[in-house]
């Protein structure tokens, strides 16, 4: 082996994982990008219908391209991938299933990386239905996967066929480990630390605006499925006498939310300002919430919210519904409040105290950004993703 270039001794040293994910969501990219190109080679097979390629994971195929392609992508179908993918959740990803079991075969893969259940996992599982196939599987839980999932029969015996398989298992919360466990896992479990990686902690400034002198409410604007965005906007709308003075601003919001704002602003006069689901960058979202004195975020089912995380950093007060585990990182009414009922009345209530108590408000900030340097600091959670593929 000493006549082996270092490239050539690097490229048999690096792992391939076979990372079943979803090739539009930021989530991958960040989970991607905090593997050096050196260590591990992804190849990337579409858990969705595959209409675009998030612009990150773009970025870092282009500058992976130095060290042999660290990033590459199964393509599934081209401009006909949305209709194969509907035509394949119709026969139970037996199609994608067969070609992810062709991929295992022709690459024998160290890993095979899971990530998310209800898409990534079944396709995963379906291929997995070959017995010959010994690829060590690595089950990552986004939040709802089993929390909300599990409520339902078919889905349910779907997530316990996916435990059972899997060697090793991630999740954001001490509450999935336990949900796992109880389904039948008896694999090893990974470190626990958000999916979407952490919050470079050292670049947050430590002259932030003290947060009781802000005068800006966030709102997390998705409503659909889980997301509750409506809800919050009901309670804005009780407290309009209270917010006068204030910008309401809410973000990622679907077309329902926007029409929802509109009325209300025409309403209540009050200052409304919407941002659509994917017309801001991630910066002009930290600068939100650096300016926030409130965040809202109200969703039936989530793991630990990015959003509630990024908020925190920022020294936004948070106001997040209890079944995001947010009680995991929260000291309710002192770190922020925790949602356990989901309505108008409770919300406005949980905001009015945080607008009436700004005492409240300025010592969460210190508390905040103390768990936010502890558990979600981005070296830190860099050092034990390598953990996941065994590259310590």
């Amino acid at each position: 082996m000493t006549g082996l270039a270092s490239e050539d001794l690097t490229r048999m040293q690096r792992k391939t994982v076979v990372l079943v994910c979803m090739v539009d969501s930021i989530h991958v990219a960040r989970w991607i990008a905090q593997f050096d190109p050196t260590e591990v080679k992804f190849i990337l097979f579409p858990s969705g219908p595959n209409r675009r390629v998030h612009p990150k994971i773009l970025d870092l195929i282009a500058t992976g391209k130095a060290h042999d392609n660290q990033i590459e992508i199964v393509p599934f179908g081209g401009n006909l991938s949305l209709p194969l993918w509907a035509l394949d959740r119709f026969f139970s990803n037996r199609i994608r299933g067969l070609l992810l079991r062709g991929l295992l075969k022709k690459v024998s893969p160290d890993y095979i990386h899971a990530l998310e259940f209800q898409h990534a996992g079944y396709v995963t599982l379906r291929a997995l239905e070959d017995q010959g196939i010994q690829t060590p599987l690595i089950a990552t839980n986004y939040g709802s996967d089993i929390y909300w999932f599990q409520r339902f029969p078919a889905h349910k015996k779907k997530i316990k066929a996916l435990l059972a398989r899997a060697s090793l298992y991630s999740a954001e919360c001490q509450r999935d480990y336990l949900l796992a466990r109880k389904l039948g896992f008896i694999g090893s479990e990974l470190p626990l630390g958000p999916n979407a990686g952490g919050i470079e902690t050292d670049k947050t400034s430590l002259r932030l605006e003290i947060p009781s002198k802000r005068k800006t409410i966030a709102i997390k604007g998705y409503h659909g499925w889980v997301g509750r965005a409506l809800i919050a906007m009901e309670a804005v709308e009780i407290l309009k006498n209270e917010l006068r003075g204030f910008e309401i601003v809410i973000y990622s919001a679907n077309f329902k939310v926007a029409q929802k704002a509109a009325q209300l602003r025409r309403r209540t006069s009050l200052n409304i300002v919407v941002h659509k689901k994917g017309s801001l960058a991630h910066q002009e979202v930290l600068g939100i919430f650096a300016k926030a004195r409130i965040y809202v975020g109200l969703s039936m089912s989530d793991g630990i919210s990015t959003s509630l995380l990024e908020a925190m950093s920022m020294g936004a007060f948070p106001i997040q519904t209890s079944t995001s585990c947010a009680d995991e990182w929260i000291i309710d009414g002192r770190g922020g409040i925790l949602v356990w009922t989901i309505t108008p009345e409770v919300v406005s209530n949980s905001i009015l105290r945080a607008l009436n108590d700004d005492g409240l408000v300025d010592r969460a900030l210190e508390l905040n950004l103390q768990s936010i340097n502890e558990r979600a600091n981005s070296s830190r959670l860099q050092e034990s993703s390598k953990i996941f593929y065994n590259l310590t």
